[in-house]
This record gives structure tokens, sequence and C-alpha cells, in this order.
């Protein structure tokens, strides 16, 4: 609506003044009045750089941040080899191929879905509090998470 800049209604309404500007300029009476309204460029009308730096701070991880990220990889990778190995363990031995062991293959699936599709999406709004991949990717993601803790709910019983 008014193109690649923001407007920031607040500091735009502090600054027009209170009393009609003259006009400036050659004297004619098509000479537009001089407009004293600050263009923001951001939310908060502050320099670019400043707002870009104020944003990094928001975003980057703080040390708890940091753990939480590490804990969360940790259980990333041993729940995704862990899963893959009960699968291709029970693929590979035909002397497991039994009922209860479907059954377990079917819980590791379950898991391995829901630590793949759940997890990461889980930690990244954790930690940034922002989405960045946009809204087909948030509907994308919600729906696989919801069809994969589905999955894992119907083996469970």
């Amino acid at each position: 609506m008014y193109g690649d800049t923001d407007y920031n209604l607040n500091t735009a309404m502090t600054s027009v003044p209170s009393a009609p500007q003259q006009q400036q300029g050659t004297g004619s009476r098509n000479a537009s009045p001089t407009n004293s309204s600050v263009v923001c460029t951001n939310e908060y009308c502050v320099p670019d750089e400043d707002y870009i730096e104020m944003i990094e701070a928001y975003i980057f991880p703080s040390p708890y941040e940091w753990l939480l990220i590490a804990l969360h990889l940790t259980v990333f990778f041993v729940g995704l080899i862990g899963n893959a190995l009960v699968c291709i363990s029970v693929y590979r031995n035909h002397s497991m191929r039994t009922v209860t062991n479907y059954f377990i293959v079917n819980l590791a699936v379950a898991d391995f879905l829901v630590i793949l599709f759940c997890l990461p999406p889980s930690v990244l709004w954790d930690v940034t509090e922002t989405w960045f991949f946009g809204g087909l990717m948030c509907k994308l993601v919600l729906y696989l998470q919801e069809k994969s803790e589905e999955l894992q709910a119907c083996s469970e019983y």
C-alpha cells in the first residue's frame, strides 16, 4: 500500500505540526507545502542498522537456549538412529518377523515420524519465537505433526 517503506502511525502523527506551514519555493500557488513527517522504514522508526541489530539480538539464542538446542539435537539424532535400527533389524532378520515385533516396528516408525516432523519446528519456534517458512509450510508442518501424532496414538492402543 505504501510501497517499499512502512509508516509508523504514532511517529507520523506526533511529528506533524499543529499549525499550518507556509509554502516554500517560487511563491506560486501550486507549490507543495513542506512535509516534516518522518518516513520510517521499519516498525520502530530507528535506523535500519540498529533495527537489524535488534532483530539479531532477539533471534540469536541465549546460553539457556543453546543448551535446549543441544539436548534436542541429541534426542533427534539418537531417536532417528535408534528407530531406524529397530526397523532395519526386524527387516533383515527373518526370525524377528513376529506379530509383537511388527507392533514394535509400527511404534518405531510412528516415533521416527514424530521426531522428524515435530521436534525441529518446535525447537525453532521455542528458540526464535518466530516462524520463518511462510504460511504454506506452517499449515503443512501442522498437518504432518497432527498425522504423525495420530499414527503414534493409534499404534499404542
